[in-house]
C-alpha cells in the first residue's frame, strides 16, 4: 500500500498574515515553506511582492527567487518546481507547508491540474477553424477517437497538444505525488482586512517600494513587464513617470490591493462549493492551526 504524504497548505488573501502562520506551524512541525505567490519567484522584487524573508527565519524556503525579471514562468513551471520541492522536503523527512495567495496555483496543486506543456500554434489553429474536413482529417491522424462529439476548440486544442508536445517547453512529464492536504485559510473581517492593507502598504513605501521600482528600471527591466505584474508595479512605475500625485498613487493602489483581495476570496469560495474543505482561522490563531494539524498528522 502506497503512503500518502502529509502536506499542509497555509492560504488566505493578501495581508492576511497566512507567512506568519505557516512559518510559526513549520517551526511546531519540522517543516519546510514552499511559496505559491506567482510574483515572488522573481529575483530583486521584494518590497512590491511582499517577501519578508526576515519572518522566515531559520525555516528554509522554496520557490522565492528562482527566475531573473522578465524570465516566463507559468501555472505548469509553477507545478513542476512545487512537486519538485515536496519531493526534496520529504526526503529529509520534514512536514510541507504551501503557503501563498495565487489562488490558481493553489488550485493547480489540491485539484491535482493536468497541464500540457504546449505552446499555442496559431498557424495551425487558423488552418483548422476554416475547415471541418481537414479538421477531422487530422483528428484520426492524431489517434482521437469519437472527435465528432468534441467541440471544436476543444479538438483543435487536443490536436495542437498531440502534435507539439515535442516542441514544448523543456520540463519533464509531471507526477503528482501520493499527497493527502490539510487547508487551513487565514482572514479577516473586511474592515480589519482593509485597515491591514493599508499598515502594510504604508509599511512598503516606508521601506522603499517605489526605490526598488525605480532601481529594476535602471537596471534594465523591461517597465512594459513590471507594468504587467499589476498592483504595486503598475501603480508606482506611473507615480514614477509624474502621472499623478503621491495622494492619487497610494489612495488608487490601495483600492486595487483591496479589489484584489475580494477576487482571492472570490475564488477561495468557488473552490470550497467544488468540495474543497477549508479550515478557516483569524491572523493571530496560530494555536488553532497547530491543533489542526495536530489532528490531521494523528488521524
Amino acid at each position: 500500500m502506497t503512503r500518502s504524504l502529509p502536506v499542509i497548505v497555509i492560504l488566505g488573501p493578501t495581508a492576511s498574515g497566512k507567512t506568519r502562520i505557516a512559518v510559526r506551524c513549520a517551526e511546531k512541525y519540522d517543516g519546510e515553506v514552499i511559496s505559491a505567490d506567482s510574483r515572488q519567484v522573481y529575483r530583486g522584487l521584494d518590497i512590491g511582492t511582499g517577501k519578508d524573508l526576515q519572518e522566515f527565519g531559520g525555516i528554509r524556503h522554496h520557490l522565492i527567487d528562482i527566475v531573473e525579471p522578465g524570465e516566463p514562468f507559468n501555472l505548469k513551471l509553477f507545478q513542476y518546481h512545487a512537486y519538485k520541492a515536496i519531493d526534496e522536503i520529504e526526503k529529509v523527512s520534514k512536514l510541507p507547508f504551501i503557503c501563498g495567495g495565487t489562488a490558481l496555483y493553489l488550485d493547480s496543486i489540491l485539484n491535482k491540474y493536468d497541464i500540457p506543456a504546449v505552446k499555442p500554434d496559431l498557424e495551425m489553429r487558423a488552418q483548422l477553424e476554416l475547415s471541418e474536413e481537414k479538421l477531422y482529417e487530422r483528428a484520426k491522424k492524431a489517434g482521437i477517437s469519437n472527435f465528432e462529439k468534441i467541440q471544436k476548440r476543444k479538438l483543435i486544442r487536443k490536436i495542437e497538444v498531440i502534435d507539439n508536445i515535442k516542441a514544448g517547453p523543456d520540463i519533464p512529464d509531471i507526477k503528482h505525488p501520493e499527497a493527502r492536504y490539510l487547508t487551513i485559510g487565514v482572514r479577516s473581517e473586511r474592515a480589519v482586512q482593509k485597515s491591514r492593507i493599508t499598515k502594510r502598504l504604508d509599511e512598503r513605501i516606508e521601506r522603499g517600494m517605489l526605490q526598488e521600482v525605480d532601481s529594476l528600471l535602471e537596471k534594465g527591466v523591461s517597465r512594459e513587464w513590471l507594468r504587467s505584474l499589476g498592483l504595486e508595479y503598475k501603480w508606482s512605475i506611473g507615480y514614477l513617470e509624474k502621472r499623478y500625485s503621491f495622494d492619487f498613487f497610494f489612495k488608487g493602489l490601495r483600492a486595487d490591493i483591496i479589489a484584489f483581495s475580494k477576487r482571492q476570496n472570490s475564488w477561495f469560495r468557488r473552490m470550497e462549493k467544488k468540495g474543497l474543505e477549508i479550515n478557516w482561522i483569524f491572523p493571530g490563531e496560530s494555536q488553532k492551526a497547530i491543533g489542526l494539524i495536530s489532528f490531521f498528522l494523528n488521524k
